[in-house]
């Protein structure tokens, strides 16, 4: 008589471990919820339509970088954009106003120590000139087409 031995099959991995529940489906969040919850500054004061004649630069600042945001631009964008206009506060004065910003304040910003040497002393690169240059430009452009200034005070607009 002769014996064979069968081999039970053994259950796989797949058929053998329990099942899991299926993943509740998430709610959509709303495109700035990350953002908000990240943001530990207070929402910038809200500033009339038409010309604004006690907006300082620091006012600017606040609602140039919160517009950043809330059109989608990414936290990293809206942070660098801030640390830039920070500098032009501290240069310029984030007490100044607005409509008495002048061409030649402008200007004597884009060649300041802060915006083009390091804290060594050495040039900065181009790039990083032109970008704190064109944050300042771009966002007195955009005061005035909020009508917050009359014409935005660059030293290029003057010269023509």
């Amino acid at each position: 008589m002769t014996v064979t031995h069968t081999k039970e099959a053994k259950p796989t991995a797949a058929e053998s471990a329990p099942e899991k529940p299926a993943k509740a489906k998430r709610e959509p969040k709303e495109p700035n919820a990350k953002k908000d919850a990240k943001s530990k500054q207070p929402a910038p004061k809200r500033v009339p339509k038409g010309p604004a004649p006690d907006m300082t630069l620091q006012d600017l600042n606040e609602q140039y970088v919160a517009h950043l945001a809330a059109s989608g631009k990414s936290h990293g964008t809206c942070f660098s954009y801030q640390l830039e206009m920070n500098t032009a506060c501290r240069v310029i004065g984030g007490d100044t106003k607005l409509a008495s910003l002048t061409a030649k304040d402008v200007h004597k910003f884009f060649n300041s120590g802060p915006v083009t040497l390091l804290k060594s002393g050495r040039p900065k690169a181009k790039p990083s000139v032109d970008k704190t240059r064109r944050v300042l430009r771009l966002a007195l452009v955009w005061a005035e087409s909020k009508k917050w200034i009359e014409k935005a005070p660059l030293p290029e607009a003057e010269s023509k």
